[in-house]
């Protein structure tokens, strides 16, 4: 995994006063991968899959709500075009 994509992640969570781990470096891993280290698409990603574990009352994002925030992105992208 690209170093850069996590320690992204980790300064904008300590920002936002988050003082510990919230994704797990799987996660992290797919959204690397995912989002080609473009900042934008890692704010995308990791925004919408902080959204979906809050919502399930999940304190750590794990590969599977990576996941389905890209299959939701990926939906998205094949109405609009």
């Amino acid at each position: 995994m690209c170093h850069y994509t996590a320690a992204y992640i980790r300064h904008h969570l300590n920002v936002a006063g988050m003082d510990r781990p919230v994704f797990s470096e799987s996660a992290a891993n797919m959204v690397h991968a995912a989002s080609q280290g473009l900042p934008r698409m890692i704010n995308l990603i990791c925004g919408q899959a902080l959204y979906e574990a809050e919502a399930k009352g999940h304190e750590v994002i794990e590969e599977a709500h990576i996941g389905r925030v890209l299959a939701d992105l990926e939906r998205q992208r094949g109405t609009a075009g």
